[in-house]
């Protein structure tokens, strides 16, 4: 079994007056919310998924009453990041860690990607996994990046000169790599830990945990970020759901 943490506490802000009143999660992209296409994307899988967490921040209640509201067939727990408006996700993550004792997967709130790539992630004999894009200088420019020397990754950080890879996820750890992960926040003051993505975060696992990755297309994987996101989101086939 499976945890499965998304983190949900950022405005949204790139999005303008989308978020205005309500989360990027909630926002109708293609007749249902960005939540709904994410959480879809899940239920081929949903008999291996223990619980999903959610990390809350702007607009917390109202977002937790609208997934609420949904009767979706997960068993959801709520967590709040009141910190969210001067902190990254890395601050959120902090907030469950030791919530977590299951294997987890952690995937941006704003990411979706094809039924079939979801089911890789729960299925291949990986443990510790994460998907990568070859580097690419377009609109779907990562800002994380990997260090592969030898099939090996040796480093996962801001994207630099020396990454061979992008970053996109979600990532899967076991639990003995949450256990590292906890002693690693652990050392981390929150001033810095404010500062950090939660990719970056959980690449300083990759000193001590084998991650191995998998190529992923653009075209089967979206990330809505900005109002052009949105409006290129009705040419995705995975996207055109119908409520």
């Amino acid at each position: 079994m499976f945890d499965l943490v998304i983190p949900c506490a950022g405005k949204g802000s790139r999005l303008g007056k989308f978020t205005q009143n309500i989360t990027k999660n909630m926002v109708i992209v293609n007749n249902i919310s960005l939540f709904e296409h994410q959480i879809n994307s899940f239920a081929s899988c949903k008999k291996k998924i223990n619980f999903i967490y959610i990390i809350l921040g702007y607009k917390s209640k109202k977002l937790k009453s609208f997934i609420s509201s949904l009767n979706l067939p997960f068993k959801f727990k709520f967590y709040t990041n009141k910190d969210y408006f001067k902190s990254e996700c890395g601050g959120s993550l902090k907030k469950i860690l030791n919530k977590l004792k299951n294997n987890t997967i952690i995937i941006n709130s704003d990411l979706i990607l094809e039924n079939k790539k979801i089911h890789h992630i729960f299925n291949n004999k990986h443990q510790n996994f994460f998907y990568a894009r070859k580097r690419k200088d377009n609109i779907k420019k990562r800002k994380i990046g990997a260090r592969v020397i030898n099939k090996k990754i040796v480093k996962i950080d801001t994207l630099e000169k020396d990454s061979n890879l992008e970053v996109v996820g979600p990532f899967k750890i076991n639990k003995k790599a949450i256990k590292k992960l906890k002693l690693i926040v652990r050392k981390i003051s929150k001033k810095e830990l404010a500062k950090i993505s939660c990719f970056s975060l959980l690449g300083k696992l990759s000193s001590d945990v084998r991650f191995k990755y998998g190529l992923i297309k653009d075209k089967e994987w979206y990330e809505i970020n900005t109002k052009k996101d949105y409006f290129n989101a009705t040419r995705v086939s995975y996207l055109n759901a119908k409520k």
